[in-house]
């Protein structure tokens, strides 16, 4: 047998392979005499690698409030004939289930419904079936923090700050996922999809999803972690009250907002001497300072694509930690979007990333971790793998 466009299917002996590129080609065939080996019969059958999707509104995926409705729509690229659909759903209301566009609408309840598609040729042979998943979701704002130590962090909660301590504040329930129709991140007029006002003793300073470092007299404000959601790590300067106030906005219009105040505390002074014959007190045994935990880096041998839109990424074993964080994200400087797997176990040495998006490039990097009497510790981040998923 043989292809005549191996970019879009090839053959390995007899199996016929799909590459990369849709469309229709034909493959060649002989039929030879088993006693003489001359060829009898000469003939073609066209191939088609095709692939059929569900639009989606940004990278996260299609998310609804409980009951809210959206319109989606089903491609198919590479079968250039006429094409009949069908939709169907388990959990959401579907309005014009044959059309190629309908209308869903999504369960009373937060979950992860999913929708399918199938599509046919005009003649109603099967083509193929795309399912997607949604993800309902009432978008409850709150705010949550964790002091914020320089290398970890540790849990933390309580209407009382102290200052110059920096805590690690974070806007729940405002996933990237809400951003919808507001425009690339990489472009410098798209709108914006959150912001969190810090004010202090009458003074702001208001956070965007632009990520900048931001100052005052009475608090600063650094970059969070990423990882999808609205944070900011936030020292205050002076004594007060804090009220933080934080916004998301969808398709450039303002969506839900929440706001809470906490108390600043400054450094409790020592109490005054009294004169006269006051006893001394006994002497104190200073607790000894902990040993500073230094963490190995883990050395990123690869990050490739494997097919069904995966990402298999492979490193050197790093036995001086109990495992190891694998962040990967869009962005090229892990500024937004960041997804993190951890893995358990230290003698482990690869991990299968799903559910990608096809021609989009994502950036790998790993760290190691490593837990000593109760803390978290990490080492710094290895250099960063960047991959394209074509498959």
């Amino acid at each position: 047998m043989e292809s005549e466009d191996t970019s879009i299917v090839d053959i390995d002996y007899h199996r016929i392979i799909a590459k990369d590129k849709k469309g229709t080609t034909n493959i060649k065939y002989n039929i030879r005499s088993a006693e003489s080996g001359n060829v009898i019969y000469s003939g073609s059958i066209p191939s088609t690698v095709y692939s059929i999707s569900i639009d989606e509104e940004n990278y996260y995926g299609i998310y609804l409030l409980p009951g809210e409705s959206r319109q989606v729509t089903a491609n198919i690229e590479g079968y250039n004939g006429p094409v009949l659909y069908q939709w169907t759903s388990a959990e959401c209301k579907i309005d014009n289930q044959l059309g190629k566009t309908c209308k869903i609408t999504a369960p009373s309840k937060e979950g992860n419904p999913t929708i399918v598609v199938q599509a046919f040729t005009g003649d109603g042979e099967w083509i193929g079936v795309k399912e997607e998943e949604i993800k309902v979701a009432d978008c409850k704002l709150s705010f949550s923090y964790r002091k914020f130590l320089g290398d970890h962090s540790e849990p933390a909660s309580g209407d009382t700050l102290k200052v110059g301590e920096a805590y690690w504040f974070s806007l729940d329930g405002a996933s990237f996922a809400w951003d919808y129709g507001n425009g690339n991140r990489n472009d410098s007029k798209r709108q914006t999809f959150y912001t969190m006002d810090f004010e202090l003793n009458g003074k702001h300073l208001i956070a965007t999803d632009t990520e900048e470092n931001l100052s005052n007299d009475e608090l600063s404000l650094s970059i969070g972690a990423g990882g999808g959601f609205p944070n900011r790590i936030i020292k205050p300067k002076k004594a007060g009250t804090l009220t933080i106030t934080g916004t998301i906005y969808r398709n450039g219009k303002f969506f839900r907002d929440v706001k809470k105040s906490y108390k600043v505390e400054g450094n409790t002074p020592s109490p005054t001497p009294v004169e006269g014959n006051t006893p001394s007190p006994a002497p104190v045994n200073k607790p000894t300072k902990p040993a500073k935990v230094t963490v190995k880096k883990t050395t990123l041998k690869s990050a490739k694509n494997a097919k069904g839109k995966k990402l298999v990424v492979k490193w050197k074993k790093n036995t001086a930690g109990n495992g190891y964080q694998i962040q990967y994200s869009t962005s090229k400087k892990f500024a937004k979007g960041n997804k993190t797997k951890t893995i358990s176990k230290n003698k482990t040495t690869s991990y299968t990333i799903k559910k990608l998006k096809k021609k989009k490039t994502y950036y790998v990097r790993i760290r190691t971790y490593k837990k000593v009497s109760g803390k978290t510790y990490y080492s710094g981040w290895s250099s960063v793998k960047k991959v394209k998923i074509k498959k």
